[in-house]
């Protein structure tokens, strides 16, 4: 059973790592393409819009503070950060009434989850698609402070189960507990506190997270040109956006060091991977 056991993990382990490789095959090969999709993409950066361009991909060049505050419109409550993440996890049993992890959540129709928020971004003619700046990655936690006072105090009244709770350094809203915050696992001697965490299965916590103004300067968003506004296009196969960026040949080079970067990258962690697999699945043969 363990030699089989071996070899099923191993071929796992090759087929993984065969997938990434192929994917990073993929990217070697599709990056011509990009490069020439970007070339030819009108650099925007005094936002005037020319009807020309309709349809086509376009550099769009703004400053972080043309784009607006961030709000959680379902909830009431609004930022001072051009983009926020409300991050939603659910104590979930992972093993049977054994083992209670917290999960992240995505929003949908049906359930109250994570999503991303972003203010109105706009530049003169042009309006921006929010999603397109989801490539900004420099968030950071926000505190009490972070809201405002007014809005804070009607909706926790608004939602009387709900309270706040400072847990690792992080300023959370939950129906539960903070004693709960760590996972938990039996191990057969702690009846009690699996009783107490069976109790709180599916309860909810959530924090926010936003993107501070001066962690960017000018920021570059691709997209296509539908009227005047910039949306997402599926021919634009990289990031949507970049920092700090003036002129196409640096925009292409960026692109360059971004895909050759992950791509040597999964090299190193692919192919150790699908060696140490092969290794598995020979051993004893």
């Amino acid at each position: 059973m363990d030699d089989l056991i071996r070899k099923v993990t191993g071929v796992m382990m090759v087929a993984a790592g065969g997938f990434f490789v192929v994917v990073a095959i993929l990217a070697i090969v599709g990056l011509p393409g990009t490069v020439r999709l970007l070339q030819e993409a009108p650099f925007i950066t005094d936002g005037v819009l020319d009807p020309a361009n309709e349809g086509k991909i376009v550099a769009l060049s703004l400053h972080i503070e043309d784009v607006g505050d961030a709000a959680d419109d379902e909830l009431g409550l609004s930022f001072s950060y051009p983009c926020v993440i409300r991050d939603v996890e659910r104590l979930t049993c992972t093993l049977s009434d054994q083992k209670w992890e917290w999960r992240r959540i995505r929003d949908t129709d049906d359930q109250f989850g994570s999503k991303t928020f972003f203010g109105d971004a706009s530049i003169g003619d042009y309006q921006i698609e929010g999603d397109l700046l989801r490539g900004l990655a420099q968030y950071t936690d926000l505190t009490t402070s972070d809201f405002d006072a007014a809005e804070l105090n009607r909706f926790l009244e608004t939602y009387d189960g709900l309270t706040t709770e400072y847990w690792d350094n992080r300023f959370y809203f939950t129906n539960t507990n903070s004693i709960y915050f760590d996972d938990f696992e039996y191990d057969g001697k702690d009846s009690s506190t699996r009783r107490h965490y069976r109790s709180q299965e599916g309860a909810l916590r959530f924090r926010y997270r936003g993107l501070p103004r001066d962690a960017y300067s000018r920021i570059v968003v691709l997209g296509r040109q539908e009227g005047n506004w910039i949306v997402e296009d599926e021919r634009v196969d990289t990031l949507t956006v970049y920092d700090g960026i003036e002129s196409t040949d640096a925009l292409v080079r960026s692109v360059i060091f971004h895909v050759l970067g992950g791509i040597a990258l999964s090299m190193l962690v692919c192919v150790p991977l699908i060696i140490f697999g092969i290794r598995r699945i020979a051993y004893d043969w």
